[in-house]
């Protein structure tokens, strides 16, 4: 009896253990590298990027690493009423299941950004699978038609759009990246503004250019007539986009953010003649930057003091003064500082002219001002309208290189 008791718990122990039942083979999954989503007859089309196993694994598919023979990703797109029913339908064409928690890139189309994306925003934060770092894009056009086009000499075009985006920001500074997860905090915070980049087809815009790119043709071409480029920066007041910006203003608006980290700035000698003042340029590379905004209210209105930290080195010059004496670094820091100011100025009259506040000024008046945001909350766009910058920008150029004088300069007096 007692053996019978033992032998019992044994199998109610062993029947309890979980196993590998819902088990997926690798090779049963179809990963993906990026989606599109559009608007198209009131529905969502989902677009998907599927990586090709066979093709990474044998390094063939053209890019940096392998000859020509076959794509490396497959693009195919799904229609229905709603996003988790398109996606539901991969499996009429695919026969993998769809993992898409590689999933580097969302593209969104421009009709779908016109019309509102909190049901993309929705999926992402309610299913476990979908991740919340994937970085978003915008297209002016459709995002199918964006996920089909390879990136030469790159193999996976998702990956290369995130890494693009990831590189611009540390050496440029003109587009910040958003995440899925930043995007969703901005719309549930006092602002409710934020800022997605957005790609381009840049050169040869026709038919013909569209189409070479989806080629792996591409590959044996040194300079395609057509290319994905990052041109603009999409502004969106809650979830629907209201404007795009050229790169000054959003390399403006990306001071006021506090995201510029690394980027090259041209600025003019004070002392050059009018007449030379465009060839007597120098550059300087920004190592590092600090920035704090804080909202001051003066009579009724409010004004945000910028103060920005900033070190650079200097790249070239043709200055002709001899750049070893103090006095010239102080007239190029100046101008450097200068010409901070006015990027940030750029920035912030796009923010005045359309009213959305992309920069989140209304979080720092809340939490400074409690009160008052009581009363203007409901009026802070008009009240945005009105607010000024007080900048100070310290800027210091650490290394003027090995040369005293700018070359041009050294081979003229020699």
């Amino acid at each position: 009896m007692r053996l019978l008791k033992a032998a019992c718990l044994s199998l109610a122990m062993g029947m309890s253990l979980s196993g590998c039942w819902n088990r997926t083979e690798l090779n049963e999954l179809g990963i993906t590298s990026a989606t599109g989503l559009d608007r198209k007859d009131k529905e969502w089309r989902v677009s998907y990027q599927m990586i090709v196993p066979s093709v990474m694994s044998s390094g063939s598919g053209g890019g940096s690493s392998g000859s020509s023979s076959q794509p490396a990703v497959h693009t195919f797109s799904t229609q229905a009423k709603t996003i988790q029913e398109a996606n539901n339908y991969t499996n009429l064409e695919n026969a993998r299941r769809l993992y898409v928690s590689h999933n580097n890139a969302l593209v969104i189309g421009g009709e779908a950004a016109r019309q509102g994306i909190s049901p993309i925003v929705d999926v992402y934060f309610r299913n476990t699978e979908q991740r919340e770092t994937v970085l978003l894009f915008v297209t002016e056009g459709t995002a199918e038609e964006m996920l089909r086009m390879l990136i030469p000499p790159e193999k996976l075009p998702g990956a290369s759009l995130a890494e693009i985006i990831r590189k611009e920001n540390e050496t440029a500074s003109i587009y910040p990246s958003i995440n899925m997860l930043e995007f969703g905090q901005r719309l549930n915070s006092d602002a409710k503004g934020a800022a997605i980049p957005v790609i381009s087809i840049a050169g040869d815009d026709s038919t013909e250019g569209r189409e070479s790119l989806e080629s792996l043709d591409v590959n044996k071409s040194t300079s395609p007539p057509a290319k994905i480029k990052l041109t603009k920066l999409a502004i969106f007041q809650g979830d629907r986009i209201v404007d795009l910006l050229d790169p000054a203003e959003s390399r403006g608006i990306t001071w006021l953010i506090g995201k510029t980290k690394e980027s090259v700035i041209s600025i003019p000698f004070p002392d050059a003649e009018e007449s030379e003042a465009d060839s007597q340029l120098s550059s300087v590379r920004i190592r590092s930057t600090s920035i704090r905004i804080k909202p001051i209210k003066r009579d009724d209105h409010y004004v945000m003091q910028v103060k920005a930290k900033v070190n650079g080195v200097l790249l070239g010059t043709d200055v002709t003064e001899d750049l070893s004496k103090p006095r010239v670094i102080k007239q190029l820091q100046t101008q450097l500082e200068k010409r901070i100011a006015q990027e940030m100025e750029t920035g912030m009259t796009a923010i005045r002219r359309l009213r959305v506040d992309v920069a989140g000024f209304a979080d720092k008046v809340h939490r400074k001002y409690p009160r008052d945001w009581r009363k203007i909350k409901e009026r802070w766009a008009e009240e945005l309208a009105q607010i000024e910058l007080d900048i100070h920008v310290d800027a210091t150029i650490k290394r003027p290189g090995i040369l005293q004088k700018s070359f041009r300069s050294l081979w003229q007096n020699s």
